[in-house]
């Protein structure tokens, strides 16, 4: 409270932590069980989760473990002879819109990785073809698993990005004169490979630019 214009009648710790793939979010109140309100922890958990579903980059950022590590507010009060004055005490908003902008600061210490849907194939083509396949599916990103050959077809067993499997299809016919069979499915997610990470646009104010949070969150 009171330091590098926290408008917000509230302190907030947090410390974020990688967590196993497909563990999802987990939220973790820390020593701050007992120290805090329910109401106070709930709210923080609120904000940290709205971060959470656009990150650096605009992109959801999962699997991982985010604990309370302090915390601080003004219990309720009121001026001679009147009732709760929120004015000079705490309440939910104040750690619900505190906690992106900690969390965010968490992120750009601990940074994220971009990571995309990829597809497993199956593609099955005419042999004096191939080479001109395996060419694209390199253009494309893809990676080969398994080459089998059998009665004048080869068939290929792979991974490619999800992103450029209608690139493909595209190019299926005219490269194997429509004999070609492509069938894919989601997979899994892998690290974006490329020097500029994708990004996208985000929705409402960045917790990071702090000056304009503030005036957007009022208190």
């Amino acid at each position: 409270m009171d330091k590098d214009g926290n408008p917000y009648l509230a302190t907030l710790g947090l410390r974020l932590e990688a967590g196993e793939t497909g563990s999802g979010i987990t939220f973790h109140p820390g020593i701050e069980r007992g120290n805090l309100p329910a109401a106070f922890i709930s709210a923080c958990e609120e904000g940290v989760r709205w971060a959470l579903e656009q990150g650096l980059h605009g992109w959801p950022v999962t699997d991982c473990k985010v604990t309370m590590t302090a915390s601080g507010y003004c219990p309720r009060q009121s001026h001679a002879h009147q009732s709760f004055n929120k004015a000079m005490s705490t309440v939910g908003a104040d750690f619900r819109n505190l906690a992106p902008v900690v969390l965010m600061a968490c992120l750009e210490k601990a940074r994220t990785q971009v990571c995309q849907p990829i597809e497993r194939f199956e593609l099955e083509t005419p042999e004096p073809t191939l080479r001109m396949l395996m060419k694209t599916l390199g253009r494309l990103g893809a990676t080969t698993e398994s080459v089998t050959e059998s009665l004048g077809y080869t068939r290929l067993v792979g991974f490619i990005p999800s992103a450029r499997i209608a690139e493909l299809a595209a190019a299926l016919p005219n490269i194997t004169g429509g004999e070609g069979v492509l069938t894919s499915r989601p997979d899994h997610y892998s690290a974006f490979q490329g020097d500029e990470v994708p990004t996208r646009q985000r929705a409402g104010t960045d917790p990071r630019e702090r000056a304009l949070w503030f005036q957007a969150m009022p208190r």
